[in-house]
């Protein structure tokens, strides 16, 4: 009876981590699989979890259930990440990542009490990453590798900005605004507003248009108490990358360079006249997206080249704001 009973329990763990079916794992199983690790592999977690639960339903495998509890993790399904982890864990093949699995399930199920009560996410000590699982193909690495699927797309194609933040004038000095002496001072507030068109989905780079702008204290040497606000406005065309960075749990991290030019303007808010230049615009953004909206803080530098503005001067800023792509 002892026998039995033993007998029984293994065979359960067989069928639990093996595939149970002749012929697995079959040609569409295999192609499933596959399209799972691709697809995991570039970020997309939500359509490697549809890939991979066909190829579990048809030829099971422990491979199987490592990878989809990577995909929930990624998706923050913390519950059905560790349910595969479990799974995975049961196979009596060897498993030589199995410790790490161990630390990875128990901080998954640490993360879960926490969302279950509430709580902020625990802090946890950094844990190595686990290895590879038994393959379930022989040759799946050269074939991840040599099958890459494209980049992901982003439907979205249009993009709308927004921030305020702080300027600082790095070499700006105009010494005459509106016809009256005077200088702007080292510090002040800036803004921008603009919208950007997708140019190239797989690229992910926009052509943006956008309002920017620097307010500086002015005050005035030719009259006591002449203390305004010195405008600085650049309406400049240009183009803005996103780059991936990261992308955990549905939020995805970028890095976003941007170059533009057009022209600008510098007056004070004295009389109409003002001062005409062309002027270039360079920021680098970090943004942090879910879903269609972010937030983004980026650092920008201007270059006043010319027209009514003498010499070569330049400014630098910081702005924190929203940005929305629909």
């Amino acid at each position: 009876m002892v026998r039995a009973a033993v007998l029984l329990s293994l065979f359960s763990s067989l069928a639990d981590a093996a595939p149970a079916r002749p012929g697995c794992p079959t040609a569409t199983a295999r192609q499933r699989y596959l399209d799972g690790r691709k697809l995991l592999a570039r970020g997309d977690a939500a359509a490697a979890v549809e890939q991979l639960d066909r190829a579990l339903a048809e030829c099971p495998a422990p491979a199987i259930e490592f990878h989809l509890a990577t995909a929930f993790d990624h998706l923050g399904r913390l519950a059905l990440a560790l349910d595969a982890l479990e799974k995975y864990l049961r196979s009596p093949a060897p498993l030589d990542n199995r410790a790490a699995v161990v630390a990875w399930a128990d901080e998954l199920r640490a993360r879960a009490e926490s969302a279950r009560l509430g709580l902020p996410p625990p802090a946890l000590p950094p844990r190595a990453p686990p290895g590879p699982p038994p393959p379930y193909l022989s040759d799946e690495e050269s074939l991840v590798r040599a099958a890459a699927l494209p980049p992901p797309v982003d439907d979205e194609r249009w993009l709308f900005f927004a921030s305020a933040g702080a300027a600082v004038d790095g070499g700006f000095q105009p010494g005459a605004l509106s016809g009256h002496a005077g200088t702007a001072a080292r510090a002040g507030a800036s803004y921008q507003i603009g919208v950007g068109y997708r140019l190239s989905l797989r690229a992910r780079l926009d052509f943006e248009v956008a309002v920017d702008g620097l307010l500086l204290p002015w005050a005035r040497a030719d009259a006591p108490g002449g203390n305004d606000v010195a405008f600085l406005t650049v309406i400049a065309l240009g183009l803005r990358a996103d780059i991936p960075l990261l992308e955990r749990a549905g939020v995805r991290l970028l890095l976003s360079p941007s170059a533009a030019g057009g022209l600008g303007s510098v007056s004070a808010d004295l009389d109409p006249n003002y001062q005409s230049t062309l002027a270039l615009r360079f920021g680098l953004a970090l943004a942090v997206e879910r879903g269609p909206v972010g937030g983004f803080l980026e650092p920008e530098s201007f270059l006043l080249l010319g027209g009514d503005v003498h010499g070569l001067q330049w400014t630098t800023g910081v702005t924190a704001g929203v940005r929305l792509r629909f």
